[in-house]
This record gives C-alpha cells, structure tokens and sequence, in this order.
C-alpha cells in the first residue's frame, strides 16, 4: 500500500529542509515537484507507483534468456587500442607540448587518443591527479574532451 497523501507531503517538505537548493523557486511552497497533494503528482507518487508496479510484476515474470552482449572490458575499442597510444614519456611529453600550442581540433583530438594512457595514469595518480588540468588544458576549452 502507498502511504498517505499526508505522509508523501511531508516527505517532500522534508527533502526540501534538508536540501534547499532542491526547492522549486517558481512554485507555491518549493516542494510541489516532489510531491503535489492537490493532484497527487511530482516525483515520489511517480516513483511510488513504478515501484509497486515493478514488485507485482516482480511476482508474475519469468525468467528471460540472459543477453549476448558483445564488447566488454576486452573488446577492440578502435582509437584506443595500444598500437594508437605513444609509448614513451618523451613522445607523450612532445605530444602534450604540441597540444598547449596548436588551435587544430583534429590534431588536438588524435594526441588526446595517443595520450591516452599517460593522463589515464595521471587521473588515478593521487600526487598529480590535480595537475591534470595544467598538462592537459584543452580539455577545459575543446567541447568532447
């Protein structure tokens, strides 16, 4: 069963207490697309309602064939394979020095590809993750970086 009209209002008010900024400023109280007891729409009715249709369905379906999915982790990935990537720091290095100067979005998209392992392991690298934005700054001004 569903909880009370009142129940789903104060839920949405307390959403609204504990996150302001989650407050619709263009409605009535700032909650009403979380839940409006004048018509019983917003969010948590409609989450409510697909939530307890998916659990009585739940009891009625029957298993599916799984799917074949082709790809995955080891799956040829095209402009990331390893003969694409720069095998040395130094080639990496003169790579990224021609990226902080050329305006040309194809070459700038081709020496991301090829740096590719080198900022993926300056990403999970705890001492220069925060440098990423210094050695690779165009992926702060080319969009699809």
């Amino acid at each position: 069963t569903s909880p009370s009209r009142h129940v789903k209002e104060d839920y949405a008010k307390g959403i609204i207490n504990l996150f302001p900024y989650l407050a619709d400023p263009w409605s009535k109280f700032g909650y009403e697309h979380y839940y409006n007891a004048e018509d019983g729409s917003g969010y948590l009715a409609w989450r409510l309602k697909f939530v307890q249709k998916e659990a009585s369905e739940g009891q009625k379906k029957t298993f599916r064939q799984p799917l074949t999915l082709t790809g995955g982790p080891k799956a040829d990935k095209g402009p990331f394979r390893e003969g694409n990537w720069l095998a040395t720091e130094s080639l990496c290095c003169e790579a990224i020095a021609l990226m902080k100067h050329t305006s040309d979005e194809g070459i700038m998209k081709e020496k991301m590809k090829q740096t590719f392992t080198y900022h993926q392991k300056m990403v999970h690298d705890p001492v220069n993750s925060s440098e990423i934005f210094t050695a690779f700054p165009r992926f702060l001004d080319i969009p699809g970086m």
